[in-house]
């Protein structure tokens, strides 16, 4: 399954005749957009074997350096392997999250499926809602404030006002 984003879509018409050699020799001089858009090939196979493993290792390291990007993504293929492997086995039905700004959330393991299909096409309001799954803890997956605010952030970058109001409630 391929994790889009809005800055993942230029990738895909960058990467078509990619220089691997040189992404290759800008990663290993810890240029974090280089990282992150090797992971990219390698997660999709673009120039490259694919290969799951080593794409989110180098997210990994890209997220390390700063790359939102690198870390939305991790986030979204988190979430998107515990619905796959099951441990993300069911969010009930009738469960909502009231937000301070009156977002409401109910959803099922179907919904989340949708909201995760969203997200990767670079959906902000979906980006937004797995935000506040994260702000709030919901069902199985567990609280993170810090991987909320990278998901608000990245909402917000896609011109998401409800993003924007948490980010400055939680600026003050």
């Amino acid at each position: 399954m391929k994790y889009f984003n809005i800055l993942l879509i230029l990738p895909i018409f960058l990467f078509s005749n990619a220089n691997i050699d040189k992404l290759v020799e800008n990663a290993k001089k810890g240029d974090s957009a280089a990282i992150f858009q090797l992971g990219y090939c390698y997660e999709n196979g673009i120039d490259v074997k694919k290969d799951l493993t080593k794409a989110k290792e180098l997210y990994k390291r890209a997220a390390k350096l700063g790359s939102q990007d690198a870390k939305v993504t991790l986030g979204l293929m988190s979430l998107d392997d515990g619905v796959k492997s099951g441990k993300i086995t069911h969010i009930q039905n009738s469960v909502k999250v009231k937000m301070k700004n009156d977002f409401d959330l109910s959803m099922s393991k179907e919904d989340l499926k949708e909201l995760l299909q969203k997200a990767k096409s670079g959906d902000k309001d979906a980006i937004f809602a797995i935000g506040a799954l994260y702000e709030s803890g919901f069902g199985l997956i567990k609280q993170d404030r810090e991987k909320a605010m990278v998901f608000y952030k990245k909402a917000a970058s896609l011109g998401s006002q409800k993003a924007k109001k948490i980010i400055l409630l939680r600026s003050k």
